[in-house]
């Protein structure tokens, strides 16, 4: 049998036939009788095409064998590859996605699956109304393939069914009931709740990835393994990623990234219940610029329990030194610091001769041409005397390769050594300063020009 016209043919009657194929091209069939397509122990494949639909109504369980779907329904209209008219009816048959398709309940309960999601395809599941969509059977696919519950529809697991949404990407923009069961995120997927998932009081088990702007609701616990990335916004800042029970960091790693940048709030994740947390979790953040000394929360919650750490990860969008700084996990939120950090920096000239925190040119390091407080200093082959028009500070600091002088109304500050080195080479220092300790190689020179050269304090030579 086929159909290939833009009518709606009924079968209400009583099939014999068990095979051969059936394929709807175009238009739908609608089924309203359990043999109104074919009788009992059905093995011929129906295939529905882009621009076809399989219509069940009536409250029943339809003689089926495989079935294979396509398109979003009947004629190019969106009603559904497969359309549940009426009545809660069920499709026993293993659903086979060929390309992107569409699922459709209009009124009633259609309980369906399972499905094979073919690779790049998206499974779209319809509700309209107090309709809905059960799962009687696990979505799985391979490469991206993707299961899309759009806002406003309504989907639950079927009885027993725990990994109904494991193995594919899945975007929550409407409800996702989990139905009292305890429901798992292959590593390598993504479940992305821009809508509800509701969770009752089952644990969902991440090993993949966390992502959205919605809520996850219910008492039960969001649990992370080993692996796993919690995401916040989408993509996108100023988002928040609800999770009402509690939040597990099991033990080994997992990671958190989250949106944000300069004139915007950074997305976060924000559980009302309790977090343990007794890996190590390393946190990212993107943006599109970064300020620097400010603090970003990433994380909210109740309360927090557990021996883990939060660790530095990338700063997307970092100009210059910028990066992750200090992570404070407080008693109810944890963040972090935007920071200017520091680099292993040689004496190029300077800016016209002269040193100064902040200056941007006058310097070489790796992947950097400027000086800011806290980096580690060389003076080598360049002989311009360095003249301080401002109080600088670096970890440490070095003078060879050559004869180096500075000079200036303004102080040095050494956290380390001042090691000086390089045979017959003098080295004048006629600013004040501290130098927590001081090295003379043999044959090398040190002049200090200024009493305070060395500061009022003990240094070690």
């Amino acid at each position: 049998n086929s159909a290939s016209g833009l009518s709606v043919q009924t079968f209400s009657g009583t099939s014999i036939r068990t095979s051969p194929a059936t394929t709807i091209t175009r238009g739908a069939f609608q089924i309203t009788t359990t043999a109104g397509l074919y009788a009992s122990g059905a093995t011929g494949v129906t295939t529905v095409s882009s621009g076809g639909g399989l219509w069940v109504s009536g409250g029943i369980t339809p003689n089926l064998g495989p079935v294979t779907i396509n398109g979003t329904g009947s004629a190019g209209s969106v009603d559904g590859a497969i359309r549940n008219v009426s009545g809660n009816n069920t499709l026993t048959s293993t659903v086979t996605l060929a390309s992107s398709a569409t699922v459709q309940s209009d009124a009633g309960v259609l309980s369906v699956g399972p499905f094979t999601v073919g690779s790049a395809s998206t499974l779209t599941l319809v509700t309209t109304g107090a309709a809905g969509i059960t799962l009687r059977g696990a979505a799985t696919g391979t490469g991206t393939s993707k299961v899309l519950v759009p806002v406003g529809s309504t989907v639950k697991a079927g009885v027993g069914v725990s990994g109904a949404l494991a193995a594919v990407t899945n975007e929550i923009d409407g409800t996702f009931d989990v139905n009292v069961v305890a429901q798992t995120i292959a590593s390598g997927k993504t479940l992305q709740v821009d809508g509800t998932w509701a969770g009752g009081t089952t644990t969902t088990t991440i090993a993949g990835t966390l992502d959205g702007i919605g809520s996850m609701t219910g008492s039960g616990t969001v649990s992370l393994s080993t692996g796993a990335a919690l995401k916040a916004g989408s993509g996108a800042a100023n988002s928040t990623l609800s999770i009402a029970g509690p939040l597990d960091f099991t033990s080994g790693t997992q990671s958190m990234t989250l949106p944000g940048g300069t004139g915007t709030t950074l997305s976060k994740v924000a559980v009302a219940g309790a977090v343990t947390h007794t890996g190590t979790v390393t946190v990212n953040a993107t943006g599109a610029s970064w300020t620097s000394g400010s603090t970003h929360t990433f994380l909210t919650y109740a309360s927090k329990s557990g021996a883990g750490t939060f660790t530095n990860g990338t700063l997307s969008g970092a100009t210059g030194r910028q990066n992750l700084g200090n992570i404070a996990a407080g008693a109810t939120a944890a963040t972090f610091d935007v920071v200017a950090g520091n680099a292993s920096v040689t004496w190029a000239g300077g800016d016209g001769g002269n040193w100064y925190n902040g200056q941007a040119t006058g310097w070489t390091g790796t992947g950097v041409t400027d000086f800011v407080n806290g980096d580690t200093a060389t003076f080598g082959s360049n002989t311009t005397t360095a003249v301080l028009t401002g109080n600088v500070s670096v970890a440490s600091m070095t003078m060879n390769a050559a004869a180096h002088t500075i000079s200036g109304s303004f102080t040095l500050t050494n956290a380390g050594a001042l090691a000086v080195s390089g045979a017959s080479f003098r080295q004048i220092i006629n600013v004040a300063g501290e130098h927590a300790a001081v090295s003379v190689a043999t044959s090398a020179a040190l002049e200090l020009g200024n009493a305070n050269a060395l500061g009022s304090g003990t240094t070690a030579i």
